[in-house]
């Protein structure tokens, strides 16, 4: 039998909203893990249509709930979705996007209250802003930082920006570019804690195709890195994931798809960038899809994996063998009753009776929304139907 967390009424105040029929969603979705006090870990899922925002939760046997369109009804793209606890404890959610006249939206439901649309607008001196990418920290004083990446196209120009919920207000910050280039496009930031301090690191794609990266590492100064330096690859979508290592260490995985078509990584483990060609899957002759990573840690052994799908509609996990030490292909096929995935969306968590779970959120070619399970035994899929 299925065991049903208890949910706090803040939580099922956030869950609120309107059960609805078939619509046509975007492919790319957004997943979040959070824990309630009793330390059962929980996985809410956003999926966007032309128009609307959805969510279903795991504790809600995957039930989608509309949770509206923004007040001046404007198209808007697929989210990115964050969760965090208030200084009182409560939880925040919240996901952003941005609509088609460029505005960063979000839509938010704060402890004991219900789904709220804000428009955050642009920075001061621009017009439009696109593909926004959430991510929080916590601070040296306790305190959840929010902070919000765009880029910004405007005459010739793509720089990046982020949008900051400071001092119980939102501001925006100009983060500029790096020195020749012109463009930076699709943001994709991760945030981690050493023994050195808070970090944020953000990385995209520059208009002569290097991976780039924009670091802070505290304080008020931000400082871009061209890391296509040591490589003669040309890159699209780059995706990091971070984590601290079992000996304290940080260590940053850059996964990107490069104008060969094969993934590629930018490796840190403490002390350098590498690159490495991890090619493609064996049974495949093209990528499809950007590359999305995660990482877990399970009995002492940090694991990496990065998700995609290729032409034949297949979705692919390419991790680190800790035992033969090197990158591995696995084919986790198809959905049920599809000819076709696209567009992955990974992410971990710890079910109620202590075991490992690991989620992969992707489009069916029939439009519904799948998810492919890993229990620690073998793979299973799952059809999650459409709002």
């Amino acid at each position: 039998m299925r065991r049903r967390a208890t949910i706090s009424l803040a939580l099922m105040i956030c869950l609120w909203g309107s059960r609805v029929l078939a619509v046509d969603l975007n492919s790319r979705t957004s997943a979040i893990r959070y824990a309630t006090p009793d330390g059962v870990q929980h996985v809410w899922l956003f999926a966007t249509s032309a128009t609307n925002l959805y969510a279903a939760s795991s504790d809600d046997n995957w039930t989608w709930m509309d949770l509206g369109q923004p007040p001046s009804g404007r198209g808007i793209s697929v989210p990115s979705a964050i969760t965090y606890r208030d200084r009182s404890g409560g939880q925040v959610f919240a996901a952003f996007v941005a609509s088609d006249d460029g505005h960063l939206l979000v839509n938010a439901c704060l402890p004991g209250s219900v789904w709220q649309w804000q428009d955050l607008a642009v920075p001061e001196g621009w017009h439009f802003v696109d593909e926004p990418m959430a991510i929080t920290y916590v601070d040296a004083a306790g305190i959840t930082q929010v902070r919000v990446f765009v880029d910004g196209p405007n005459f010739g120009f793509r720089p990046l920006f982020a949008a900051a919920w400071y001092n119980f207000n939102w501001q925006w910050f100009y983060l500029g570019r790096p020195y020749s280039v012109l463009e930076v496009r699709s943001p994709s930031a991760v945030s981690y804690h050493d023994r050195f301090g808070d970090h944020l690191r953000v990385f995209m794609a520059s208009d002569a195709d290097h991976l780039v990266g924009d670091a802070w590492d505290g304080g008020t100064t931000w400082t871009w890195y061209d890391l296509t330096q040591t490589s003669p690859l040309r890159i699209v979508a780059p995706k990091p994931v971070a984590f601290i290592d079992s000996d304290g260490d940080a260590e940053i995985y850059v996964f990107a798809l490069a104008r060969n078509d094969h993934l590629v990584l930018d490796a840190w483990r403490g002390y350098f960038w590498n690159w490495s060609d991890l090619g493609r899957p064996p049974t495949a002759s093209a990528i499809q899809s950007d590359p999305m990573a995660i990482s877990w840690s399970s009995f002492g052994i940090d694991t990496v994996a990065a998700f995609l799908t290729t032409e034949d509609g297949h979705l692919f996990a390419d991790t680190w063998d800790t035992n033969f030490f090197e990158w591995t292909w696995y084919d986790l096929g198809l959905g049920m009753g599809t000819t076709a995935v696209r567009d992955p969306t990974p992410i971990s968590y710890w079910t109620a009776s202590g075991m490992l779970n690991i989620l992969v959120f992707a489009q069916g070619s029939n439009g519904n929304v799948l998810v492919d399970v890993w229990d620690g035994a073998s793979w299973t899929w799952n059809d999650l139907g459409q709002p």
